[in-house]
């Protein structure tokens, strides 16, 4: 097939892949847990997301230029893929702890429990995460052939 000549998206999927895989390791280092899932979960260090987007940004910089229109349109997809992450989707987890806390609070308060799971509270990444992820992803744009 085709789509496994294309070395840019192969670029973009190790990318993606090995920043997923680096969660665990450091997911241990943060919690002193092994925790298998943590490569399969949103949020965390590094962003996969700023990985992938800037892997796609070198490879397409090293095809076209960075001059090129593609380039002009993957480098602002990039910032916004980057921005949310760190913006809406953070604050989607910050909400989520307040609301897990509120649930505590009304089931010790009325000692009835809630027929739900508590919400995901880690959606987004901090500004550091998002950073390991631009250089994980440079680097990966940079050692491999576009």
């Amino acid at each position: 097939m085709d789509i496994f000549a294309n070395n840019i998206l192969n670029m973009c999927v190790i990318s993606w892949l090995s920043a997923q895989f680096f969660k665990i390791p450091f997911n241990f280092l943060r919690t002193k847990k092994w925790d298998y899932k943590a490569c399969m979960q949103a949020g965390g260090f590094p962003s996969s997301h700023s990985s992938t987007v800037c892997t796609l940004c070198v490879g397409v910089a090293k095809v076209y230029g960075v001059s090129s229109t593609i380039f002009a349109i993957v480098a602002v997809f990039s910032g916004i893929v980057m921005y949310d992450a760190m913006g809406v989707r953070r604050a989607a987890g910050d909400q989520a702890k307040v609301i897990n806390l509120l649930t505590e609070f009304m089931e010790d308060f009325a000692k009835k429990e809630f027929n739900f799971d508590n919400l995901r509270e880690v959606l987004g990444h901090t500004p550091i995460e998002v950073a390991a992820g631009i250089a994980w992803g440079v680097g990966i744009g940079l050692l491999m052939p576009a």
